[in-house]
């Protein structure tokens, strides 16, 4: 992927992240001054953030597939036998973790326009019209 593009879907994902905490969390609160200060303060982290790298060491991750092996004795006659059972793991790939993530943002977009639409639609029915 191109390098320039890689760096502006970052920028995005950054903004679209610290305006959805801006929104969630301080939209309608008092101190005005914080607010006016935190937005600006997004544009300049959601510009830098993409640019910062962090090295994580292979050999401290923990393996992605980890297989269990559990014995089982089984006795008849004296005679023991050992089964060995091996537990698998069903692990996501990045890409259907990525397509997960989308389809829960695109549902949780959705559900917000519907639910804009339906309050609009009440306060056009509420209210009386008058035409001028």
């Amino acid at each position: 992927m191109n390098p320039a593009l890689l760096y502006l879907v970052k920028v995005v994902l950054c903004s679209g992240v610290l305006f959805g905490y801006y929104s969630l969390a301080l939209r309608n609160k008092i101190f005005h001054q914080w607010n006016r200060f935190y937005l600006l303060a997004c544009v300049v982290l959601s510009l830098l953030a993409p640019l910062l790298k962090f090295h994580i060491d292979p050999s401290n991750t923990p393996a992605r597939q980890q297989v269990i092996s559990l014995l089982h004795v089984v006795s008849f006659d004296g005679d023991a036998e050992v089964e060995s059972r091996t537990a698998k793991t069903v692990l996501l790939t990045t890409e259907q973790w990525l397509w997960l993530g989308y389809c829960i943002m695109a549902l949780v977009v959705t559900v917000a326009i519907l639910a804009s639409a339906i309050r609009i639609y009440r306060i056009l029915h509420a209210y009386p019209k008058t035409t001028i």
